[in-house]
């Protein structure tokens, strides 16, 4: 199976977060920024300069997915007990995420979102399983589950 990350492989989420807030850097900005703009989070990214071509690769090949982390909800409520609807919010943000995906033509059945991105690791069955991601990380925990994983810079 193919599988492809989103957040800054086919969409950059970076502009997303410079337009509303540049200065965010931590990833607690960063969760804050998304937990109280998620209504936009994930919606109105802009494509990364390879997505048409790895659009291309969901839309045509049947042994193609998007496979995209969502927040952890569990750490958010930890971390932001003042928002006490952090499961609806994040539920709006995986919404975004797979109307994003129909507006450019891949079907939200071939879009699977993880809570967190250790849960991408839960899809590499066998050592032909292939993940795109631009999240070292991520990559390297994947080949230690015995993929091919390819970092996408």
């Amino acid at each position: 199976m193919i599988y492809i990350d989103s957040d800054g492989v086919m969409f950059d989420f970076d502009y997303w977060k410079n337009s509303i807030n540049p200065n965010a850097k931590s990833d607690l900005e960063i969760e804050r920024l998304m937990i109280e703009n998620y209504k936009t989070a994930f919606s109105t990214e802009q494509k990364c300069k390879n997505a048409d071509a790895f659009l291309d690769i969901l839309r045509k090949n049947s042994h193609a997915r998007v496979l995209t982390a969502l927040p952890n909800v569990e750490r958010l409520v930890g971390r932001f007990p003042e928002y006490s609807d952090i499961p609806a919010r994040v539920e709006v943000m995986k919404e975004n995420k797979y109307r994003w995906f129909e507006r450019n033509g891949v079907p939200r059945s071939k879009v699977i979102t993880t809570d967190g991105a250790r849960g991408k690791n839960e899809y590499c069955k066998n050592c032909t399983d292939v993940l795109f991601d631009d999240y070292l990380p991520n990559i390297e925990r994947w080949r230690e589950c015995g993929g091919i994983g390819i970092l996408v810079t």
